[in-house]
Formats: C-alpha cells, sequence, structure tokens
C-alpha cells in the first residue's frame, strides 16, 4: 500500500482501537471486548507500547450457565524491521514482546449433576476474582493510507504464567490472553490508528 507521506512526517506518539471484537460481536461472539492501544517512538525504529480494555463473556450450556468479566493490560517494546532505503515512506513492519496481566470475576449458575452413584443434583459455583500473568511476542504492520492515518494487523503467541483461578473451573476467557483452559494461545488484532 503506498504511503502519502515521507518518513520523516512521522510523529512519536501512536493511538487505535483493535476493531476486530466489534466484527466478531456481529457474527454471534459470546465474549464482547473492548481494546484500546497506545504507541511511542522512543528510539530509531523502537517503540514503547502498552495495550488495556475490558471484556465480558455470557455462555449457556446444557447443564450450567457461566459470566464473566475483567479488565486487561499489556506493555512492551516494538521494533520496524523494515528497511527505509528499500521501502521509502511510513508503512512498518513490526515485531515486538509483550507482558500481560488481567483480572477478572466469573462464576457458573445452574450447574447439573447428572444421577450416578449419588443422586442429580444442582449447585454453583459463586462469583470469585482473581488475576492472571502472561508473556507474549507478536508481529504485524502499519500502513499509512492518509496522511497520519493507519491501518494494520497483528498476530501475537501468549503463554499463561500464572492463572490464580479455583481448581474447581478453568476460565472460558481470561480477558485480554484468550481460551483460559490452555497454557498457549494465539490472538489477532485488526486496528486502525492515528500518529500525532
Amino acid at each position: 500500500m503506498p504511503a502519502l507521506a515521507q518518513n520523516d512526517s512521522l510523529r512519536r506518539v501512536w493511538v487505535g482501537l483493535d476493531i476486530l471484537p466489534f466484527a466478531k460481536s456481529i457474527y454471534g461472539s459470546k465474549d464482547n471486548t473492548v481494546e484500546i492501544f497506545g504507541s511511542y517512538n522512543i528510539g530509531k525504529k523502537r517503540y514503547a507500547a502498552a495495550e488495556g480494555g475490558f471484556s465480558s463473556a455470557k455462555y449457556q450450556g446444557s447443564n450450567f450457565s457461566y459470566t464473566s468479566g475483567g479488565w486487561f493490560a499489556r506493555a512492551g517494546i516494538d521494533f520496524n524491521v523494515i528497511r527505509q532505503e528499500k521501502f521509502p515512506g511510513n508503512d512498518q513492519i513490526l515485531i515486538g514482546f509483550r507482558y500481560g496481566f488481567s483480572s477478572m470475576h466469573y462464576q457458573a449458575e445452574n450447574i447439573q449433576i447428572p444421577a450416578g452413584y449419588w443422586p442429580a443434583f444442582l449447585t454453583e459455583i459463586r462469583s470469585v476474582s482473581f488475576g492472571s500473568h502472561w508473556l507474549e511476542t507478536r508481529a504485524g504492520i502499519r500502513a499509512e493510507v492518509f496522511p497520519h492515518l493507519f491501518i494494520g494487523w497483528s498476530v501475537a503467541g501468549r503463554l499463561l504464567l500464572y492463572s490464580g483461578h479455583p481448581v474447581s473451573m478453568d476460565p472460558f476467557v481470561v480477558p485480554g490472553f484468550g481460551n483460559g483452559t490452555r497454557k498457549t494461545n494465539v490472538g489477532f488484532s485488526y486496528f486502525i490508528c492515528l500518529n500525532f
């Protein structure tokens, strides 16, 4: 995608919004997420980056109902690996690293345990709050479509370091991390951002 401005016209700050969760909600996703991000140029081809947002989920199974909600934050650094002498302009190819944290709560109601050795019974897991920590690597692009207006995408590989949820039930979704039943996840984002 051709850039409309030269590299020296770039300013130091990017602020953006991940629009992929909004697209997923149109197609009936049970997860609702709002995520914003910012990055700041800290040197030649280096950017301090931060992301954060809120997430909630609701699932209705055949023998339970589940709700959760919480917030998340990530912080790290990005490197622009594009060679400006070969590809002049403001487009960027970024690789980066992040530390992520989330604080969330969840609960499960109307859990129906079928009859077996014991008679059938109904139970619940009351609301529990806990935190999770993870590391991630990512790669993506930012392409300038109008002066100081960029679109882009990124893919992230995530490794869960710790989650304080009770052993009785894994969270379906950890905000900012993804599937709570796994130690590793892959995340995607498609964003629009402004350069100030």
